[in-house]
């Protein structure tokens, strides 16, 4: 993978043991300043610069290297953050993905606090509707009362949905409503192409 890439530098943390051989080792703290090496300049990042390169699973082929770009990670993020705490929201629309990260996370958190409270938990978040119903609403309202607060005291509904979004063309190629037919996006969310791959 190195090869393929034709990697100059590898970062790595103090937990990593494995050290490539006949390599140069820099050890830098960029928590002090006074530790950078003196060589290092100061660049220009561009929101078309390329920042990562990633693999594919090769579930199809052979893997292949996804490249992205310095401005794609931001584009949804920062505005989902800067409305979350700027805004008492009562609707927030996404992806399934992300609330699946979510639930995750709040499961894993709420995981190592004890069995309890995490038995508590998954009883609400399972039977919640029902004790809606019954009068019991309250109950699981208590309980889901941190994570509330992370939408705003006044979040009603998270749902998967959305609007379009701007500046991205989507084409149907071969339409076969009966069969299988591919859907064509392109956009500045998009990632430019493979890595050295043009031909995919």
């Amino acid at each position: 993978m190195l090869d393929q890439v034709d990697a100059k530098a590898i970062f790595i943390s103090k937990e990593f043991d494995y050290k490539p051989k006949n390599c140069k080792v820099f050890e830098i703290d960029i928590n002090k300043e006074e530790n950078l090496l003196p060589g290092f300049k100061e660049v220009e990042i561009y929101a078309e610069d390329l920042a990562t390169l990633l693999y594919t699973s090769g579930t199809t082929g052979n893997p292949k290297i996804v490249q992205l770009t310095h401005g794609q990670p931001s584009l949804n993020g920062l505005d989902i953050i800067k409305s979350l705490a700027d805004n008492e929201i009562n609707v927030f629309p996404a992806v399934p993905k992300l609330w699946e990260m979510m639930l995750d996370g709040i499961i894993d958190k709420v995981k190592n606090s004890s069995k309890i409270k995490h038995a508590i938990f998954m009883f609400n978040l399972k039977h919640g509707g029902i004790l809606k119903k019954i009068g019991l609403g309250i109950i699981p309202k208590i309980i889901f009362k941190p994570v509330h607060k992370v939408f705003g005291e006044k979040i009603e509904f998270l749902i998967t949905g959305g609007a379009p979004l701007p500046g991205n063309q989507i084409k149907i190629i071969n339409p076969n409503p009966k069969g299988i037919g591919e859907i064509s996006f392109k956009g500045h969310n998009v990632f430019p192409g493979y890595y050295k791959n043009q031909e995919t």
